[in-house]
């Protein structure tokens, strides 16, 4: 930092302990805390914490009757400061006690963060919160003297040990919890992580412990949850998570899943819970992760999703893009149409393109594939892997020995077990 940039930022670490004078520049208290007003961008601080000599008792004087000077001096103008215990903390946060050491969401990075120092920014005779600390540094200074620090980083020992790493205030949300201290339940917008995609929460969350999980968990609305949980990978987690809702609201975020999901869920915790959270849910998706849970993870029948689209051969297609934007919705994706007949049974396949391409007069029957690859309900990954893999599909049916269509395997689903158990025959390797 330059000469000047030091007359107007100054770290909490190194004003606290400062002490406090009087208008006949006599020594009246050390500072012990700040306080500071939430949320905003640039909180202010609106109090400060203080300490007489030889006294156990907090005050706080008001920002209004302290006056900061070039070099930082505290002045107080004040005769009599108020009690702390008796000071109203509504909407306001102590600087120290409530937020260093706390956990806390940068959503510029998407990551979790620990706060170990604040940067505070001189304005006219006022000081505002402008950035939180991150650093190895941040932390020792809370602890060490900047002489020491200094001396330290001068001598080589470890060139990097006075470096900060500061994060602008404004990009921080808190989460909603934090060991117990209620006051940062409010203290900061939850806006911007319930904006970020359920993969970057889900990341977020396996870096909490327990109760930060739960808190934040609990904070998302029905649909961010589930589809956060089914973002998790870790499946301790998710059961974790499922088991905090109760068991009402967790049926709920199941039913908010693609089945396929639902049921890794289910499969992943205790047979009985899985049974109770089963029958809490609607009839129709009840029965449908039924049968999902019956099929082996590592089979095609544990891969499919139930959320696909099929038409009879017999419309145009016409008639079959009007019943797609009709009956399309819950699909997980439409790359292709599942031609079946009466019985269920799978007849062809028509990609998307394809349809949209064709005459509107066209019949299904005329423009499908009548032999369509697919897999049974019992082939395993590699061999699912590898026909997807040569026929260049971005899905594939699956069928029962009858050739009757039970579901479908998407490309990024089968991906994502391919990438997994290859990473653990690797792991297994070494």
């Amino acid at each position: 930092m330059t000469d000047s940039n030091q007359k107007i930022f100054i770290f909490l670490s190194e004003l606290l302990r400062r002490p406090v004078i009087n208008s006949n520049g006599e020594k009246i208290a050390n500072l012990y805390d700040i306080i500071i007003k939430v949320p905003d961008n640039y909180p202010e601080v609106v109090g400060y914490i203080v300490q007489r000599r030889r006294e156990r008792s907090l005050y706080v004087v008001d920002s209004s009757h302290m006056s900061i000077g070039e070099d930082f001096e505290l002045r107080c103008s004040c005769t009599e400061p108020q009690s702390f215990r008796n000071y109203d903390m509504n909407g306001r946060i102590r600087a120290n006690m409530d937020l260093i050491g706390q956990k806390i969401v940068d959503t510029r990075s998407k990551k979790v963060v620990k706060i170990y120092d604040l940067h505070l920014m001189k304005a006219e005779n006022s000081l505002k919160v402008a950035h939180i600390d991150i650093s190895l540094a941040a932390n020792l200074r809370m602890y060490l003297s900047n002489v020491v620090l200094k001396m330290l980083s001068l001598g080589g020992i470890i060139k990097s040990l006075y470096r900060e790493e500061l994060v602008s205030w404004r990009y921080l949300n808190a989460i909603p919890f934090t060991n117990g201290n209620s006051r940062l339940q409010f203290a900061f917008r939850s806006d911007d992580i319930v904006e970020m995609h359920p993969a970057e929460i889900a990341d977020i969350i396996e870096e909490l412990d327990r109760y930060e999980q739960e808190a934040l968990f609990k904070s998302l609305d029905k649909n961010k949850a589930a589809e956060t949980l089914t973002e998790l990978e870790d499946s301790d987690v998710q059961k974790t998570l499922l088991e905090s809702v109760g068991k009402e609201k967790a049926a709920d975020l199941l039913e908010e899943m693609p089945p396929d999901e639902a049921a890794d869920i289910l499969q992943e915790i205790d047979e009985k819970e899985a049974s109770d959270l089963i029958e809490q849910m609607e009839n129709d998706d009840a029965r449908i992760v039924k049968e999902l849970i019956k099929h082996e993870e590592d089979t095609a029948g544990g891969l499919m999703t139930t959320e696909y689209v099929t038409i009879p051969d017999d419309l145009t297609a016409e008639q079959a893009i009007d019943y797609l934007r009709q009956n399309a919705k819950e699909a997980e994706t439409i790359y292709y149409v599942y031609v079946i007949d009466k019985n269920n049974r799978l007849k062809g396949t028509v990609s998307l393109k394809k349809l949209i391409l064709s005459d509107k007069n066209t019949i299904i029957s005329d423009i499908m594939a009548r032999n369509p690859v697919y897999v049974l309900v019992d082939d395993e990954i590699d061999r699912i892997a590898h026909i997807v893999s040569k026929y260049n599909l971005l899905a594939i049916p699956v069928v029962d020995k009858d050739r009757k269509l039970k579901g479908v395997i998407t490309l990024d689903d089968l991906f994502e077990v391919v990438i997994e158990d290859g990473w653990k025959r690797k792991l297994g390797e070494h």
